[in-house]
């Protein structure tokens, strides 16, 4: 299972690959792969599971999202040549279920504050 390297993310972060967001309130962060990451193909351990991870922060994982996935054609190191699972792709947003402060919140993969975190929290 992943576990994550608050000092190497941040690395990431500086060097463009990963976004950081710290919560209004402050104390957790969220982190998400970037365009840059996406269009280089940087995918590693960090970027493929920086998709809308929160850490406190000493680095606790407080939620997690599903790690990066790929369509098809897209790059992707499989292990032997068989297909794992096939679904279809819908468009929309990926709500994040989080506790903070004895409070349950949605956030999305990229904002602790987008119009779609706070309507869902509502």
């Amino acid at each position: 299972m992943y576990q994550p390297d608050i000092q190497r993310i941040r690395r990431l972060v500086r060097e463009g690959w990963i976004s950081e967001h710290e919560h209004p309130d402050g104390g957790l962060f969220i982190f998400n792969y970037t365009q840059k990451a996406q269009y280089e193909n940087v995918w590693t351990s960090d970027t493929l599971n920086c998709r809308g991870l929160i850490l406190a922060a000493d680095g606790t994982i407080i939620a997690r999202s599903m790690r990066k996935f790929f369509n098809y054609g897209q790059w992707l190191p499989m292990p032997g040549t068989y297909i794992v699972s096939v679904a279809e792709k819908l468009d929309g947003s990926l709500g994040i279920l989080f506790q903070h402060k004895d409070e349950y919140h949605i956030t999305t993969r990229g904002s602790f504050v987008s119009e779609q975190a706070q309507w869902a929290t509502d």
